[in-house]
């Protein structure tokens, strides 16, 4: 029996409880096995956190599966579709919809379940791979730094390549002349770090820091940071203020604080966009008015007194034909107005948007490459592994509804970018978050900042990790003065 498809059940109109339950036991009659051992309660948890809570698509819904027996294949195909679609449970397992459900909703939703089962949709477990894995043997390009982590690279029209990640300087330490640190031990990126740093090379290899354009600034290596730029920033998401002073230490009390993590860089419509997250949520985007990299910058309409989204892991999508996309951390998709002031509206008043378009959890991110557009996502194995799962999406329309179901998985590159070089050549950001990446074994960082060459599979369009240019970019690098010993 061939798997449901959008293409097997189209049109607008309202599907009705018969035919949504005749679909799901369709749906779950075409996969035998799952990716490993998985109880309900991590099934159910996963689902509504990528499907529901992240997205914002439905309200949590009253279904709650027999937390203590492990999933079946059709537990997985009801539970999700349930999540999806916010179904109502009834008698002898069958589910009645809740409000109108479109018969192109429905399969689209029952299909996304199909293709997320092939990869383990269930939290922290993705499969196997099927053959033994190159796992990338790469170097910290900067490491003279401290900690970093979520980096992306962005290839400029002046020349240059600039680099954006989450840092973890303490603000007192990032005054003035503080760069570089000849001691980083005591960084920290989950309590400190509260301002964007961006790095600048023309060759990918040799990195220098840039410093902001905005007068006197006491933070001259953040191009924006919450101190001097910041509003809603400055108070964490539980409502406590960020300036909170140890009266023993003077610097910030050690605690969980809202941060600023996975801040990026994007050329956009002729001038540079930073987007960041503050943890535990909440997003936003800010224009340079200079159309530099170093700035001074403002932040956009959509952010300036709230957060765009309560979200993390912000990224932007300049597509060929000027429109521009914000996505979150799972890579659900919102379209931006023209002067990405605001989410644009469709004509029934609502925002112009798809959810979860890539099944893991942080770190979402968009490009396109021959008219394919790819969606990815990091998420954590079973065993510490740390992956990127990229949706593809042939349809030629970014918003198409179920289109980024053909998934693929690269095994330890969770939460990167990617890009293309001057030169037509390819890459993935890395930061070494995995046990079992010989970047976290052999050269000691799993805070650092890497580049892994990647081509593309030319018959189905998905990214794969290209050995061969990896082998001759470390033998350039050792070449440089770089090594992988610790």
């Amino acid at each position: 029996m061939k798997p449901v498809s959008p293409d097997d059940f189209c049109g607008e109109e309202a599907v009705s409880a018969d035919e949504i339950n005749k679909m799901i036991e369709i749906a779950a009659e075409t996969k035998s096995s799952l990716a490993g051992d998985i109880t309900r309660e991590k099934l159910y948890t996963h689902l509504v956190d990528v499907y529901m809570v992240r997205s914002g698509d439905y309200e949590p819904i009253a279904y709650e599966p027999e937390f203590e027996d492990n999933a079946s294949i059709s537990d997985t195909v009801k539970i999700g579709t349930a999540v999806m679609l916010g179904l109502t449970p009834v008698t002898n397992g069958r589910f009645e919809p809740s409000k109108p459900v479109s018969r192109y909703e429905a399969a689209q939703a029952v299909s996304r379940l199909i293709s997320s089962i092939n990869v383990g949709i269930t939290n922290k477990i993705i499969p196997e791979p099927e053959e033994e894995i190159i796992v990338p043997h790469v170097i910290d390009l900067l490491p003279e730094t401290g900690v970093m982590r979520d980096p992306m690279v962005e290839n400029a029209p002046d020349g240059y390549y600039y680099m954006c990640c989450s840092t973890g300087t303490h603000p007192d330490d990032a005054k003035g002349e503080a760069f570089p640190r000849e001691d980083t031990s005591d960084e920290n990126l989950w309590n400190d770090d509260t301002g964007v740093r961006i790095w600048r090379s023309s060759d990918l290899v040799d990195w220098e820091p840039v410093k902001s354009a905005k007068v006197d600034s006491e933070y001259p290596y953040y191009i924006w940071n919450v101190y001097e730029g910041g509003t809603w920033e400055k108070v964490n998401g539980f409502g406590v203020h960020n300036i909170n002073v140890d009266p023993e230490t003077g610097k910030g009390a050690a605690r969980f604080a809202q941060v600023l993590w996975a801040p990026e860089i994007h050329w956009i419509k002729g001038t540079y966009f930073i987007v960041y997250c503050m943890n535990p949520g909440g997003t936003s985007i800010a224009r340079s008015v200079s159309g530099k990299p170093e700035g001074p910058y403002v932040r956009q309409e959509c952010s300036q007194d709230k957060p765009l989204k309560e979200r993390i892991d912000a990224s932007l999508f300049w597509d060929d034909d000027n429109e521009v996309y914000y996505t979150d951390g799972s890579c659900a998709i919102w379209h931006l107005n023209g002067d990405m002031s605001a989410i644009a509206k469709k004509s029934n008043g609502e925002e112009d948007y798809i959810s979860a378009q890539a099944p893991g959890k942080e770190g979402g991110f968009l490009f396109k490459r021959n008219g394919i557009y790819y969606a990815t996502a990091g998420e954590f194995d079973e065993n510490g592994g740390y992956n990127a799962v990229v949706g593809m999406n042939k349809t030629g329309k970014c918003l198409a509804k179920g289109a980024y179901g053909e998934v693929h998985i690269l095994y330890t590159l969770g939460h990167n970018g990617y890009f293309e070089d001057k030169e037509g050549n390819w890459w993935a950001t890395m930061f070494g978050n995995d046990n079992d990446t010989l970047a976290n074994e052999t050269n000691g960082f799993n805070n650092g900042f890497a580049l892994v060459p990647i081509g593309f599979d030319p018959y189905t369009g998905r990214i794969v990790i290209d050995t061969t240019r990896l082998d001759a970019w470390n033998t350039y690098l050792i070449e440089r003065g770089f090594n992988f010993a610790k």
